[in-house]
């Protein structure tokens, strides 16, 4: 005859494996079904963004062609959503404003040529001849491009400021990213100070960058070579006389 704790005691090493048995089976299923609805929603993610690249891809190479042909302050957002065959909506939705659409290109730019540009800055291992060599695509790129400058300038100062609507830009957007690159190289070789995380260095470089155009295109600075180098010289060395 089996007691109570008898009793408590077959219940608790036979039934666990009975129960085992049919929890196992339906934790599996609950898995598999939680793993199925997470990759199903991970294919429609993907194939959303895939679709909203495209999109932004075809509006971008739409634009440009539109501002080759007749220039960019000669183009409105209608036109342009009138030749893409899309609605004004779905131009705004993308792109809040018309500069928004040459940051675009000039990221879509950045962002073809840069096995391109790293191949050629990584023929250098000195952090300043790494930066000499980018420096001199982007001059050369930038005087080729100058009449888009101002408007991709415009934009970037209007997110600084928060003023578009959408989803902001990061500060290293575009050649900023590859600053990052070159200065964590230059970081590992004990070239440059290492305190300072090389997003961080990269961004005050990002912003000089910028300046320097600024003085190009408004005609304090003749030669963007010269201020290139200028502007290089203030990062690695400062601005003082010692």
């Amino acid at each position: 005859m089996i007691g109570r704790d008898g009793m408590i005691a077959l219940c608790f090493t036979v039934d666990p494996f009975i129960l085992n048995d049919d929890i196992n089976s339906t934790m599996h299923k609950n898995i598999r079904r939680s793993i199925k609805a997470e990759m199903t929603t991970i294919n429609l993610t993907n194939r959303r963004e895939r679709k909203r690249q495209k999109m932004r891809q075809n509006l971008t190479e739409t634009a440009m062609e539109l501002f080759s042909s007749h220039g960019y302050d000669n183009v409105t957002m209608e036109q342009i959503a009138e030749t893409a065959d899309v609605a004004k909506g779905t131009l705004y939705n993308h792109f809040p404003i018309k500069e928004a659409l040459v940051a675009s290109w000039v990221h879509q730019e950045i962002a073809r040529d840069s096995e391109n540009l790293f191949d050629e800055i990584e023929r250098h291992q000195i952090f300043i001849e790494r930066m000499k060599a980018l420096l001199a695509i982007s001059k050369a790129w930038c005087e080729a491009n100058r009449e888009y400058l101002p408007a991709y300038l415009r934009y970037r100062l209007l997110e600084l400021g928060g003023t578009v609507p959408g989803k902001g830009m990061h500060t290293l957007d575009g050649v900023g990213w590859i600053f990052v690159r070159v200065i964590r190289h230059a970081q590992d070789r004990g070239e440059l100070r290492d305190d300072l995380a090389a997003e961080h260095l990269a961004e005050f470089l990002a912003h000089m960058y910028l300046g320097a155009l600024m003085r190009w295109l408004r005609g304090n600075a003749t030669n963007l070579e010269a201020e290139f180098e200028t502007m290089l010289s203030l990062f690695c060395d400062g601005v003082s006389s010692a």
